[in-house]
């Protein structure tokens, strides 16, 4: 995510699995019951896939202070009404955030699957089910 310092990833799925988009929807609202998370994206299903959910959470772990200072010599430049006797100078404050997201998947071997580079953000049906039947019948 942009302007993020720290990008922490948790990687959840449910022992028994969950392959319906309504029962996985359902799971992810439920992860963090008192929490509001910053983004939220839906499961959905896209043509043969199924698109993974996740959840957002942004916290500020810190600040960053960028001091700047201007100074104009030449006394023929009209200058903005910021600057005094030639100088311009200002402090800016940005903040440094950490963003983690809960990625929720259908089952373990998905999950693992995912921290691996596969199947991060979505999953065809035949690929799901084949890993629906490993998962069940190892």
């Amino acid at each position: 995510m942009n302007g993020t310092s720290h990008i922490v990833a948790f990687y959840v799925a449910p022992k028994n699995g969950l392959y319906e988009v309504n029962e996985l929807q359902t799971l992810l609202e439920s992860l963090l019951p008192d929490i509001i998370p910053s983004r939220k994206e839906d499961f959905f299903k896209l043509g043969p896939y199924l698109m993974f959910g996740h959840l957002f959470l942004l916290e500020e772990i810190g600040t960053q202070v960028i001091h700047t200072s201007i100074e104009i010599k030449d006394d023929l430049i009209e200058l903005p009404d910021d600057f005094v006797d030639g100088k311009y100078v200002y402090d800016d404050k940005l903040s440094i955030m950490r963003c983690m997201m809960i990625k929720l998947f259908p089952n373990e071997l998905i999950a693992k699957e995912a921290m691996k580079g596969n199947f991060e953000e979505k999953i065809n049906k035949f690929d799901l089910v084949k890993f629906r039947l490993l998962q069940h019948n190892p």
